[in-house]
């Protein structure tokens, strides 16, 4: 015959002193917890944290003042620096601490690269450098240069040998104008050498990339019995300009002139056996009788 012990047992019997109401909540007698307990309703008193509360009735906002110390981290809400620099301006760098740009020079601006920004001189709506290569050579985009200005003039022809007696004008190298946009790197430059009596002017070129802008020599071969020589062209330039032809050795005075270029006059001379070469740069050399003479070299000027 069972028992009484066996029928109530401490695991399967709740006691109370007093009445309580249980409703809607689940008992688990091996684990002595009760769920579907509301935390709003059904708790009164503090909540320990160890079963997930406070351990205190209530709050107190830290204050970043008194209570905090050390500098908080970019990833916490912070700038990641202990000191900010009056005046400098702030830039966002990720999770690490925040950069700053000093402001520079009076006058300074913002300029950005399209990656960061940096503190540089406004550009003042046009060029404020030169750069000038009377000999072959390679230029070196200089840092932070986007744009240029290129002038290529070929170099001049000399006097358009006729017959050694009676002598053209060499005519002048063609000039190329034309605006760049630029990515760093370097641009190679060749320059043309004025043409000796009965020789072209040599080529001038700006090669950067994909883009060449070139101006041809000035011609030293008579147009006609004329003995004049016609001027150079130009290519890959927003501007191309041809080089102005020599003249011819006319009438009793036997003196031709050398053609004009971009840059200015070619060479002069004198009644008979008296000839000048090339002036300005890529002007042809002038002509005279029984006299001779060579054009100007040509020329790349840069502006940036």
């Amino acid at each position: 015959m069972a028992t009484l012990s066996n029928i109530i047992t401490p695991t399967n019997v709740l006691t109370t002193s007093s009445t309580s109401t249980l409703t809607n909540k689940t008992i688990n007698g091996a684990s002595n917890t009760i769920t579907n307990v509301s935390l709003s309703t059904g708790v009164t008193g503090t909540l320990p944290v160890a079963n997930g509360g406070t351990g205190t009735t209530s709050t107190t906002f830290a204050n970043l003042t008194t209570n905090v110390t050390g500098t908080l981290p970019v990833a916490n809400g912070g700038t990641g620096a202990a000191t900010l620099t009056a005046n400098n301006v702030l830039l966002g760098n990720g999770t690490s601490a925040v950069q700053v740009v000093a402001p520079g020079s009076s006058g300074n601006v913002l300029t950005s690269n399209g990656t960061t920004w940096s503190s540089t001189a406004p550009a003042g709506g046009g060029f404020s450098n030169m750069t000038v290569f009377t000999g072959s050579g390679t230029w070196t985009i200089p840092a932070g240069i986007t744009k240029c200005r290129i002038v290529v003039t070929g170099a001049g022809g000399g006097c358009a040998y006729f017959s050694g007696n009676f002598n053209g004008g060499g005519g002048a190298g063609g000039t190329a104008i034309k605006y760049l946009s630029l990515s760093g790197g370097t641009a190679t430059i060749t320059i043309g050498s004025g043409g000796a009596s009965g020789s072209a002017g040599g080529a001038s070129s700006f090669v950067y990339g994909a883009t060449t802008v070139s101006g041809n020599g000035g011609s030293s071969t008579p147009a006609s019995t004329g003995m004049y020589a016609y001027g150079g062209s130009a290519s890959g330039g927003d501007l191309n300009l041809n080089g102005g032809d020599g003249t011819g050795e006319g009438g009793g005075a036997r003196v031709s002139l050398g053609g004009s270029s971009y840059w200015g006059g070619g060479g002069g001379g004198s009644v008979d056996y008296t000839a000048r070469n090339g002036q300005a740069y890529g002007s042809g050399g002038s002509g005279a009788r029984l006299a001779t003479s060579t054009g100007a070299n040509g020329v790349v000027v840069i502006e940036y």
